[in-house]
């Protein structure tokens, strides 16, 4: 991971960070007895998802069978219930893992977690990004991710657009990207530099992709001055 670049000016308060801001996360995890939970998810209402994915995880890394669940849909605020024979909550350890879902494929790609130590849930893990500083030609920014992300072999791409709002990785200007790979740390702060000066007044959204883009994650947004 290359090291944050601090050779350029960063004026003090410099980052203008707008209301919205987009993340992955499970928000609440409720055992309704040995087999079966409740839970609430948010995931980005923009960019270019179908809907999430949820599962349950044993203590193997295996897929307890029966819990798997991929949904269509549009509203960031998702609440389910998953319930399977083949649970036992109150007695062995689970990970409740989360993410977006884009087509009808069984490639999935983490972006939230919870364990599930003898049906109390703890470790909520999710994505996102918190920008911390942005100046003519560059943003410094702070994300964090879940470690599950990289079990399908996919990255995880970080770029800036324009406007408000999650796009595919194809919009980012330049075409600049910051990567994540597997064996990178998913948590920590870095910087993308820019050729040309953003545009005052103009507003800018770091998103956070994975699949080369395709999936987002999330982002914030922010007015570049």
């Amino acid at each position: 991971m290359m090291e944050l670049q601090t050779n350029y000016a960063v004026e003090e308060n410099s980052f203008a960070l707008s209301a919205w801001r987009e993340r992955t996360m499970i928000t609440d995890v409720v055992p309704l007895g040995s087999s079966s939970l409740e839970f609430s998810a948010s995931i980005p209402a923009t960019g270019s998802n179908r809907g999430y994915f949820v599962r349950i995880i044993d203590e193997n890394d295996k897929e307890v069978p029966g819990t798997y669940q991929q949904h269509v849909s549009s509203n960031p605020n998702v609440e389910g219930r998953i319930s399977s024979r083949d649970l036992s909550l109150f007695t062995e350890d689970y990970r409740l893992e989360f993410g977006p879902h884009y087509t009808a494929t069984d490639v999935n790609a983490v972006g939230a977690t919870v364990s599930l130590d003898q049906g109390q849930p703890s470790n909520f893990q999710g994505s996102s990004l918190t920008g911390l500083s942005d100046g003519r030609d560059f943003v410094v920014f702070r994300y964090a991710t879940v470690k599950e992300i990289f079990d399908t072999q996919t990255d995880v791409q970080i770029y800036l657009v324009e406007g408000q709002g999650l796009q595919p990785q194809s919009a980012a200007v330049e075409g600049k990207v910051f990567t994540l790979r597997k064996g990178d740390p998913y948590t920590g702060v870095d910087n993308l530099k820019f050729n040309r000066n953003l545009a005052e007044g103009k507003t800018y959204t770091l998103c956070m992709g994975i699949f080369s883009g395709v999936r987002q994650i999330a982002g914030y947004s922010f007015i570049a001055r």
